[in-house]
């Protein structure tokens, strides 16, 4: 988070060491600001390029049902896994915006650079009186690979120097993650008897266990899909630097992940979908007008998002068998900071 503000704040400085070389002519400045106010119809292509970093984490958990604790007459409790996968990329924005009057569309691409080795981690739970305890804690180095995808078309509508547009965008993510080693620490053993049933076995001295750094142990993908309603604002001063911020929000995110363990015994596939997820996102930008054509800008967004779904589990084993678990869930956060330049094409009206 601190790299996401550096990004940000010395975007906002290099904008306002541009506004004090008083490039723009304050009076032509508002003279533009009055002739968008009466919405020409005037057609506008923009196109766009930056930089970008992006850090936060996709999780999904699941309960896996009653379990006796410490012996095969003690306490029921429920247990359940937790698996949370590291974003941490570079990312590289491509973007287009067509405008004519008062519509405007816009397109942005995010391709991956390159990433940073984060921790993947495991935690195997049960639940003792509303508070989970861990009897098994794992952790893997973690390689992860993003696209995103998204699509806004938006009505404007000018008050001056202000400008207030309300939206809908569509948003496309997906995430690709490679976990490799492992790390392990078992603080109860998992017990098994035909008559009794499973119970949790607390061990005297937590059993840590690895596997080498080459070993490939988990693959994990997640797509997601959100059609978002929000507005966006923006103000612009007399000297070119602007400002902007703008929220969305969506009650019909879609979401579906495939988590392949490959060292388990037996292997297994499973799929999780999510069909009615609640997300939300909010953008900060700066911007300031070099040219009459050319514009710096700097964002900062943040995206959340959480639901429940199914999951389906396809066991890899002799013969293959499958099960099903309808209490699984999804959240996710990241946050995205970049820095880039947008170019207005001359056009006829």
């Amino acid at each position: 988070m601190m790299r996401v503000m550096q990004v940000v704040a010395l975007c906002s400085l290099v904008c306002l060491i541009w506004s004090t070389s008083a490039y723009c002519d304050p009076d032509q400045a508002l003279a533009d600001a009055e002739t968008r106010s009466g919405t020409p119809l005037k057609f506008e292509f923009k196109i766009a390029s930056g930089y970008g970093v992006r850090s936060g984490f996709t999780e999904y958990e699941i309960e896996a049902g009653y379990v006796r604790l410490g012996s095969p007459s003690g306490e029921q409790v429920n247990t359940g896994s937790r698996l949370r996968f590291p974003i941490d990329s570079r990312l590289l924005n491509l973007s287009f915006d067509v405008e004519y009057g008062r519509l405007a569309f816009t397109a942005a691409t995010y391709f991956q650079l390159s990433n940073s080795m984060g921790t993947f981690k495991d935690y195997d739970w049960f639940d003792l009186s509303g508070s989970k305890h861990n009897f098994i804690f794992g952790t893997a180095d973690s390689d992860d690979q993003t696209f995103h995808f998204d699509a806004d078309l938006g009505l404007k509508f000018y008050t001056g120097r202000f400008l207030i547009t309300p939206k809908i965008r569509f948003a496309y993510t997906k995430m690709e993650f490679e976990e490799t080693g492992a790390n392990q620490t078992d603080y109860y053993a998992i017990a098994f008897d035909e008559q009794q049933g499973y119970w949790l076995d607390r061990l005297e001295d937590p059993v840590n266990t690895s596997l080498p750094k080459t070993t490939k142990v988990l693959t994990y993908e997640a797509d997601y899909k959100v059609l978002y309603a929000g507005v966006a604002a923006e103000y612009e001063s007399p000297v070119g630097l602007t400002a902007q911020v703008s929220a969305f929000v969506s009650p019909v995110a879609k979401v579906e992940t495939v988590d392949n363990h490959l060292v388990r015994d037996p292997a297994f596939e499973a799929t999780i979908k999510v069909s009615n997820g609640t997300s939300a996102l909010l953008d900060f930008g700066l911007g300031y007008r070099i040219s009459e054509f050319v514009r710096a800008w700097s964002t900062l967004s943040y995206t959340f998002l959480d639901g429940s779904g199914n999951e389906h589990i396809l066991f890899f084993d002799t013969p293959p068998w499958t099960y099903f678990n309808d209490k699984a869930s999804i959240r996710s956060e990241w946050t995205t900071a970049s820095v880039g330049l947008s170019i207005t094409l001359p056009t006829g009206r």
